[in-house]
């Protein structure tokens, strides 16, 4: 899942108050006693001259120890002045770190501390404490005023003098703290970059590595999550905790495989987990596996009676089975928990789901319910918005299911999206638009093979588009069929490959292709020549797969390829002869309501004119692409009088306008010319065309801004 649309996605992902990081809270030793100003110089001084005395004892004592260390024994040090020197700046440091508390209250409590116990270990564990905690205060102190490069130098200071070895209370209060304090203030590279110090000092505490690997998944940090879960994953041995974090991290990654292998050792290291057999249940839904994942979720129900996910995940199984009757008992029972309505209509991802199994099975009605609610609580949550734009869809409300698209764009970015939008285009034969969305959700070789990088952390590789997307849906919401049906899988994939043919003949059309000169010019010549015949076939074969991918819609793709070839002068004998077929198409794809999707409006004499005008125009193009101008201003003579006064026109108009003039009836041109001229939507390049030919007919510009006024008035 990316960044983006993974977002809402993480809560599902966090256990237990990890989740609750960051949450502000300040990092504070215990509250000390107020004392005087007089008695807390005094004091501080005493203390701090005790300490003193007590590192001169401590680093004796350790030097002493070493030389009397038994032979048979290893020495971590073997030179004992090298020890006692290791010890004097450790200990320095810390009593330092500890005296230069500013607050004198705060340093005779830490002091206190300090010297309380009369173990040495445990001594230097409480001044690393306290120290870790003061460096944490002082950036937590910058963070609030915006300082983040003096907040950055206090933490890397705290991670420093962090021991490999903490209680976990002091972990939990305030190791883990310092990098959701700078994630919940929005510095997440810095957070990362805190946590893999981290990372570091606990590298052989696999609870540690475990708690900061849930942090990198708040923040989606997938890579790092599954580093630092992987390496608690080795050190647990049979602590299965790790492992099901890893599974988690797995999902999050899309690595739905390990995944799955992860939350099975999960279970087999311990049968009473309160999560994994939930967790696993939910890919087994993603796989289509409704019995397997239903006696899972049982399963996680003994352990946890009470568990109102996996009720709500039973739900969703037996809805993709078709037991309705079955779906609303487990509604129920989860309901039940809370005694209120909100904990199904106010669950996102429940409604969410809803939505797609009933659009599915075909219950339009239920699908709209349950989006309604989804986008009620939750509106930014991207795989609603897709819910909401497929509902749409599916009810011929294209300029809805355009709004919810671009509003999920605006807070979201991965292939699945993108892909949605380019099948909406798609429906309303708008092929520019399809394929410009498509560029952005995915790659095609002229290999064959599909790719895209998913979520922003899986590349897929796949030979259609429906494997290369599928890692996305089943991991975000356990969907196991995508809402797209495999017709429009084929429609959008012969589309683009009809695309990049035909830009690889264009290419080899070019007259530098052949990067030939001189002697080998001949030669070089033929190969392009024959490559070129190789592209012609190619692009024809795959002009036939695209308009013959389904029967319905067939008419208004054989005059989008009429159209695409006739543009780029490539195979102009077919344009014109799929020009032909659609004309004699038109009565029939024009006579349902609504055929002409991108004019729903328009009434049935208006669909006709502009399927007959688009029609002619190509033929006529392709004519004229040919050589054959008298044919060629024929054509687009019709088409302009097809379309009439119909805006769209203006385009049959300027294609009209170049035949003449290239047939040298140069004033008719103009006159054409400047009727389809469009100030508004006109490009500088029109503009020059117009004023070119102006000049060359009259000799100066004068007069042109008023016969370009009048024409734009009189089209008004």
């Amino acid at each position: 899942m990316p960044q983006s649309h993974r977002a809402t996605e993480t809560e599902r992902l966090r256990d237990g108050a990890t989740g609750r990081r960051g949450d502000g809270e300040k990092f504070s030793p215990s509250p000390p006693v107020p004392q005087s100003p007089r008695l807390s110089v005094s004091l501080s001084l005493s203390l701090s001259v005790s300490v003193a005395l007590w590192l001169c004892v401590f680093v004796a004592n350790s030097s002493a120890q070493a030389q009397s260390a038994p032979v048979q024994s290893p020495p971590v040090i073997n030179n004992p002045a090298a020890l006692f020197t290791e010890a004097l700046a450790g200990a320095g440091y810390l009593a330092a770190e500890i005296l230069a508390i500013e607050d004198p209250t705060a340093r005779d409590a830490v002091l206190r501390k300090f010297l309380e116990t009369g173990n040495a270990s445990e001594q230097i564990r409480a001044a690393h404490e306290a120290a870790v905690t003061r460096r944490a205060q002082l950036a937590e102190g910058a963070l609030g005023r915006n300082d983040v490069e003096r907040a950055m130098e206090n933490f890397r200071r705290a991670v420093a003098v962090t021991p490999e070895r903490v209680t976990d209370r002091f972990f939990e209060e305030t190791v883990i703290r310092i990098p959701f304090a700078l994630s919940a203030r929005g510095y997440r590279n810095e957070a990362v970059e805190i946590a893999r110090g981290l990372e570091r000092r606990f590298a052989k505490e696999p609870s540690r590595l475990a708690s900061l690997g849930e942090f990198y998944m708040t923040i989606e940090a997938t890579g790092e999550a599954i580093r630092a879960l992987e390496a608690a994953s080795k050190l647990a041995g049979a602590d299965a905790k790790p492992n099901r974090l890893l599974g988690a991290a797995y999902r999050m990654g899309l690595r739905l495989d390990d995944a799955i292998a992860k939350y099975r050792l999960a279970v087999g290291l311990d049968a009473n987990d309160k999560r994994a057999y939930y967790e696993l249940a939910n890919l087994y839904r993603a796989r289509g596996a409704y019995a397997d994942a239903i006696e899972l979720f049982r399963k996680q129900l003994e352990i946890t009676p009470r568990h109102s996910p996996s009720y709500k995940g039973m739900a969703l199984a037996y809805l993709a089975q078709g037991d309705e009757g079955r779906m609303a008992e487990a509604l129920d029972q989860a309901r039940s928990f809370s005694g209120s309505a909100e904990e199904i209509t106010g669950d996102v991802y429940l409604q969410t789901q809803l939505a797609f199994h009933c659009l599915a099975q075909n219950k339009l009605k239920q699908a709209q319910q349950a989006v309604a609610a989804a986008l009620l609580v939750e509106p930014r949550y991207s795989w609603a918005r897709i819910a909401a734009a497929e509902v749409d869809l599916a009810s011929g409300k294209y300029f809805e299911a355009e709004r919810n698209l671009i509003a999920a764009r605006s807070y979201a970015n991965f292939p699945t999206l993108y892909f949605t939008l380019g099948k909406l285009y798609l429906a309303v034969e708008d092929f520019d638009g399809a394929l410009e969305q498509f560029s952005k959700a995915f790659d095609y070789s002229p290999q064959g093979r599909f790719t895209a990088r998913l979520g922003g952390v899986f590349d897929a590789r796949a030979d259609n588009l429906k494997e290369l997307l599928s890692r996305e849906h089943q991991a975000a919401i356990f969907l196991a069929e995508p809402p797209t049906r495999d017709e429009t899988f084929k429609i959008a994939e012969a589309l683009v490959r009809f695309n990049t043919s035909l830009r690889a003949i264009k290419a080899a059309m070019s007259p530098s292709s052949t990067g030939e000169t001189g002697g080998g010019v001949k030669d070089a010549a033929e190969n392009a020549a024959e490559a070129r015949r190789g592209h012609v076939e190619e692009v024809e074969r795959a002009a036939a797969d695209f308009i013959e991918a389904e029967g319905a819609r067939r008419s208004f793709r054989t005059l989008s390829v009429a159209e695409r070839l006739a543009h780029a002068g490539v195979s102009t004998g077919l344009a014109v002869e799929l020009a032909e077929q659609a004309l004699g198409l038109a009565q029939a794809a024009t006579e349902p309501e609504g055929a002409l999707r991108e004019y729903p409006n328009y009434d049935r004499n208006g669909r006709l004119a502009i399927f007959r005008g688009r029609a002619l125009s190509a033929k006529g193009w392709a004519l004229f692409k040919a050589g054959k101008n008298p044919e060629a201003a024929a054509a687009l003579t019709e088409s302009t009088q097809a379309f009439g006064s119909l805006p769209e026109g203006r385009r049959a108009l300027w294609r009209l306008a170049t035949v003449k003039e290239t047939q040298g009836e140069l004033k008719e041109a103009l006159d054409l010319y400047i009727a389809a001229y469009d100030a508004g939507a006109g490009s500088e390049l029109d503009r020059a065309v117009i004023e070119s030919l102006y000049r060359k007919i009259n000799g100066s510009l004068e007069g042109l801004d008023k016969r370009l006024q009048t024409s734009r008035g009189g089209s008004q």
